[in-house]
This record gives structure tokens, sequence and C-alpha cells, in this order.
């Protein structure tokens, strides 16, 4: 289906898909001290119990050289990123990741409306996020946005956006 034009829902045309390069997963490696006394390793582990703030945490850490990586991987860099949609996993999870990555309140303020609106659902919130982004912020055409998700065991998910 790549380089194919169509039809989507909102009237709007579906714009080119092209084909990325393949991206192999990122590990964020070290250890974190988690709350009560539990301890948990990042890069893979289980990361089985662990306090909301510990996980917050461990959302942010790494982050920025992971994204850094994988925007390397894509032939992109920070600076083309015009949208970002960070998933709404709670308060914590979308602060941490705003000061791990920099970004203004302005950028994550669409995460904080959709926690807000509809808590956190878990990974599918995202979509919550990009429906909002595209209603509110109306990308052109060319422009970029990169997707964060955060997921079981602290994974990171990215995908990078063309509209």
């Amino acid at each position: 289906m790549s380089g194919r034009r169509g039809p989507i829902s909102n009237g709007k045309p579906a714009h080119r898909i092209r084909e990325l390069p393949e991206h192999r997963p990122g590990k964020i490696s070290g250890s974190v001290r988690c709350g009560g006394g539990q301890c948990a390793e990042r890069g893979g582990e289980d990361l089985g119990r662990r306090s909301d703030q510990a996980g917050a945490d461990l959302a942010g850490a790494g982050l920025l050289e992971l994204v850094g990586d994988f925007l390397h991987a894509h032939d992109s860099e920070r600076e083309a990123i015009d949208h970002w949609l960070i998933h709404p996993g709670g308060r914590r999870i979308i602060e941490s990741v705003q000061q791990a990555l920099s970004l203004s309140d302005e950028q994550v303020s669409i995460s904080f409306e959709v926690l807000a609106n509809n808590g956190n659902v878990g990974t599918p919130s995202i979509f919550y996020v990009l429906q909002r982004t595209i209603e509110q912020r109306d990308p052109a055409p060319g422009e970029h946005g990169l997707m964060v998700t955060i997921g079981p065991g602290v994974t990171v998910g990215l995908m990078l956006l063309r509209w």
C-alpha cells in the first residue's frame, strides 16, 4: 500500500504512506529504587510491583537518547517534530516525558486534556490524543508528529507520523 492515496473518514485525503526502514527496539539500561523497598531493573526485565512515581520516573529515564536514536534511524531529528503526542497514562507519566524531552506545557496540553476527560484507559488512550491533535491543531501536509506511548513494564513505543 506504499505510495497510495485515498479518502479517510473525515473527508480529507489520506497522505502518502511510505515504507520506513526497519527499526530495532532499544533498551533503557540501569536500575532504579522503587517505593516500599522494592527495586526494579530497567531494560526489558519485568518490573513487577512498583510505585506509580517509580514507573513515571522510569518512563522518562533514557527517553531523550531513545527518541534521538529512533529519529536518527528514520532520517529525522527533534527539530523536525511539529506535534508531540504523549501517552496520557497519568500526570506523572506526562510530566516525566515532558521533562525528559524538554517539551513545553503547550506541547503536552492535549495529553493532559485527554487524561482529564477520559482518564488512563491504557495504551489505546494515545488515539484520543491523536484525534484531538488533528481536531485542535489541524496538522498541515508535510508536518511531522512523534507518538510516545508507555505500556506495561514501562515499555516505550515510538511512532513517527507525517501528515
